[in-house]
């Protein structure tokens, strides 16, 4: 669907916002080779372009991932799902730009009236009733009958405020990068541990800072909301809810011994000159030639995502925290994932709000502008 967006766009504009690269997921050692070659028929099904690739194949592509130094190529087992050149990486802020400025063009078209309130604080949303909401902002009240709240963490802060979501705590997980210089020709996965609920380690050329190679993500559970921001401790306080319920779910988490190593060992990340001996290991496995000398950490990259923790379930949930109170309102915590899926989570949510307004939307314009194109999503 996004790059069905983009592929509306004028060229110029699109080329500035995104551009066309190479990826592959990669497994290295046996038993992540044989995962990879039983899942790329079920994958195939999906994208018709993908190759199995092996270590020769590899190295064609990604000469730097396959070999062990300059001459001699890994002895360990490789594979990998590869994905020829396409319209992959994106500049997000400059995406969001480009959606304010769509929204703004249609301003007056058929009636509509689009407005667009930057640097304005939500202080509360009052519910006055089932399809009217007073939101209260330090430049005045805005009504709404309808509501949805994209927030991060903060969202549910405000749900919770409103006696919704009352069930759920926050495990608010930071991620930081690390940059080396350009090594890489396109983006390069590697396979999650199982026992894990976090990313695993990968690499890819930086959209923003050409010439370089982004490494990442660690994965650091913080009590913040906001990255850097101590003023969202408070807030993550608000929404921490600590009970026996909680301290249930911690236990479960860290009494295994995976998951114990993996926070200590990201905690670890984020100390000066060991960080970068420590994250190595787990680069080498892309870049196995790659020393300390080659990585320099990413100030200021990286944001929080805030894993929601259902008290009730005693579970940590996983991929998307959406609370919905069945009524107009909506609240987005953790979209998954959610700059890639942005308007597919969008189509998703402005179905829900037409269906409660009794609107409807016109879904042959929508099928035609973000299924078909360039890039034809046919097997929904």
């Amino acid at each position: 669907m996004l790059r069905n967006y983009l592929c509306n766009l004028p060229a110029e504009k699109r080329e500035d916002i995104s551009k066309v690269t190479q990826k592959m997921v990669l497994g290295v050692g046996e038993k992540e080779c044989e995962f990879l070659e039983q899942r790329h028929p079920q994958f195939r099904n999906l994208f018709k372009s993908m190759k199995l690739f092996s270590k020769k194949d590899i190295h064609s592509v990604e000469p730097r991932v396959a070999l062990k130094n300059e001459n001699t190529l890994r002895k360990e087992s490789l594979a990998a799902l590869y994905m020829p050149p396409e319209l992959t990486t994106c500049d997000y802020q400059k995406l969001s730009r480009s959606f304010i400025e769509s929204a703004r063009s249609m301003n007056n078209v058929d009636s509509k009236k689009i407005s667009i309130n930057l640097n304005t604080e939500v202080i509360n949303i009052e519910e006055v009733n089932d399809s009217l909401y007073m939101i209260h902002t330090n430049r005045g009240i805005i009504k709404s009958r309808f509501v949805v709240v994209c927030a991060c963490g903060h969202s549910l802060m405000i749900a919770q405020k409103m006696n919704y979501g009352l069930e759920y705590s926050c495990l608010p997980v930071a991620g930081s990068f690390y940059f080396s210089g350009n090594i890489l020709n396109g983006k390069v996965y590697t396979i999650q541990n199982p026992a894990l609920p976090f990313a695993a380690v990968h690499g890819d050329p930086d959209i923003i800072e050409k010439g370089k190679t982004r490494f990442g993500p660690t994965a650091l559970p913080l009590p913040l909301l906001e990255r850097d921001n101590m003023n969202t401790l408070f807030d993550f306080l608000r929404v921490w809810n600590p009970d026996f319920s909680l301290l249930h779910v911690y236990f479960n988490l860290f009494k295994d011994i995976t998951m114990l190593k993996y926070v200590c060992r990201n905690f670890l990340f984020e100390i000066p000159i060991l960080n970068k001996y420590l994250f190595l290991k787990d680069v080498r496995k892309i870049i196995p030639s790659l020393t300390t000398r080659d990585l320099t950490y990413c100030v200021g990259y990286g944001g929080v995502r805030p894993q929601l923790i259902n008290k009730v379930s005693k579970k940590l949930i996983l991929g998307e925290g959406k609370i919905d109170s069945g009524k107009n309102i909506i609240f987005n915590i953790t979209p998954s994932p959610g700059a890639t899926t942005c308007l597919g989570n969008g189509e998703f949510d402005m179905n829900t709000i037409c269906e409660r307004l009794n609107a409807t939307v016109d879904k042959s314009a929508v099928k035609k502008f973000l299924y078909q194109g360039d890039y034809p999503v046919d097997y929904l």
